[in-house]
């Protein structure tokens, strides 16, 4: 399995931000507290968890809103060491672990929000199979649910999208991406026929 996680954003956003489709870019929040408390005294750990992913254009989205679906797996000590080391540049480990991010991970930009009523066995509710009133613990009642989802950051290009760091990611020049579309693509979205 090969693959890396993405980072959707509109293109007219990234644009003005100086982004290209598949570009890589630093993705910051909160320095108070991101990407870990004390991240200023321990250089080393920080750009292991400091946020770098690809970036995909998504005309779906919104202006100034961005989206990371699944989160995928963490950039480690390992997988930055294994960038180096490995000749294709692979972040594949040792022990065949595979990171999906350049560094960091999801959670280097979001906190956890544990809501409290779901952690508590001290709330009225209803049985599932009955109508009958009960007061203590039942899954989905009081079992902290959900992932960590908003949060305003900061994003920032870090290099190009193509080999090496340079030019242009490959499938952005295929002119059948989203916000890349060549005039086959669009007569073909606006539902014409791409031999007229």
């Amino acid at each position: 399995w090969v693959g890396e996680e993405e980072i959707d954003i509109n293109p007219d956003d990234a644009k003005e931000l100086g982004v290209k489709d598949g570009d890589y870019v630093w993705v910051d929040a909160n320095p108070e507290d991101r990407p870990f408390y004390g991240h200023e005294d321990r250089p080393e750990l920080a750009a292991i968890a400091r946020l770098m992913v690809r970036v995909h254009y998504n005309p779906a989205l919104p202006r100034n809103m961005t989206i990371i679906i699944h989160g995928g797996n963490a950039a480690t000590h390992r997988s930055k060491k294994a960038q180096i080391e490995n000749a294709d540049g692979s972040s594949r480990t040792d022990t065949g672990y595979i990171a999906t991010f350049r560094s960091g991970s999801q959670q280097s930009v979001v906190r956890s929000w544990l809501q409290p009523t779901q952690m508590t066995e001290s709330l009225a509710h209803k049985d599932f199979f009955t109508n009958k009133i009960l007061k203590g613990f039942t899954v989905d009642t009081h079992t902290p649910t959900g992932a960590p989802k908003e949060v305003m950051v900061k994003i920032t290009h870090a290099e190009d999208g193509g080999r090496g760091g340079e030019g242009t990611w490959e499938p952005a020049t295929s002119g059948f991406t989203p916000g890349n579309e060549n005039e086959d693509m669009k007569r073909f979205l606006a539902g014409g026929n791409i031999d007229d």
